[in-house]
């Protein structure tokens, strides 16, 4: 289906009845970067991404600096959108069997400086970002539709998390995705070499040592890099990323059922373990 034929009913379902809706024109739409301005009290819009009550208030655009001579709408909007139509693609992934299905749409460069500078503008007063169907068929889309499920079944993303990027790409609606970039080609050693690189420089450095680590160091070692995980997950958490989110969970569960007797590196492990689960990586220790 044309993009078109998705952001229209998508306009109507999040005004739901609201008079206070505007669409710029192709010329202003270049200036502004938005295809869609409205106030919204949509429920299940505010739910998706993460808002909580009381909404924005709103801002009127004819009050923001914006460097544009005509008028622009005079009342207040809590919601700016720009809505692109992805493509449908597939990738491998871990532990499936077969490639599975995702979605993603391309950033356009200059329309992206606009909107994050508006978004510099309007701060928390309204949400500005891009919105995207997690959908690809038109059957889908007629009974999305019919039964005002467009918003529950798209991905949306504020135009700050894409600052820098080139591409979202999402399997599921709501916010959660990858913002990234084109593919670079990176040639590097390979891992086993590496690994031998790093096991040769520890051996040299423990045989000019005459104290080799003992267990405090070795604990120390592990507090630092359960540190640095759990500070990374609580930063990732913020915006909600899912995986962090399950990382925080788990490790918080595991230090309520340890007992006072469990050895701080015990702990430490552990966390580093879990974390190492849930984003499927492998941590190999060099020495």
């Amino acid at each position: 289906f044309e993009e078109k034929e998705y952001e229209i009913p998508l306009y109507v379902e999040l005004a739901n009845g609201s008079s206070r809706v505007w669409s710029p024109g192709q010329v202003l739409e270049k200036r502004l970067g938005l295809d869609n301005v409205q106030y919204t009290q949509n429920a299940t819009f505010w739910r998706a991404i993460g808002r909580t009550w009381p909404i924005p208030a709103g801002v009127s655009l004819s009050q923001v600096r914006l460097n544009i001579s005509r008028l622009l709408p005079t009342f207040r909007c809590n919601l700016m959108l720009q809505v692109k139509r992805p493509r449908n693609m597939k990738r491998h992934a871990s532990g499936y069997n077969g490639l599975v299905p995702y979605y993603r749409f391309t950033v356009n460069g200059s329309q992206q400086n606009v909107l994050a500078n508006l978004a510099t503008k309007v701060g928390t007063r309204a949400y500005i970002g891009y919105a995207s169907p997690a959908f690809s068929r038109l059957p889908d889309l007629y009974k999305h539709t019919v039964n005002s499920r467009l918003v529950a079944q798209s991905s949306f993303v504020e135009v700050t998390q894409l600052t820098g990027h080139k591409h979202w790409a999402y399997t599921h609606p709501g916010t959660i995705g990858h913002a990234c970039s084109d593919p670079k080609y990176v040639e590097g050693s390979p891992f086993n070499v590496e690994l031998e690189r790093l096991a040769r420089e520890d051996a040299e450095k423990k045989s000019s040592d005459s104290s080799n680590a003992d267990e405090k160091q070795m604990t120390e070692a592990l507090a630092e890099l359960a540190g640095t995980i759990n500070d990374v997950c609580f930063e990732e958490s913020q915006r909600k990323n899912s995986l962090s989110l399950d990382a925080l969970r788990w490790i918080t569960r595991m230090e309520r059922s340890w007992d006072q007797d469990t050895p701080e590196a015990i702990r430490h492990f552990s966390a580093i373990q879990a974390f190492c689960y849930i984003f499927e990586v492998s941590w190999f220790v060099v020495g």
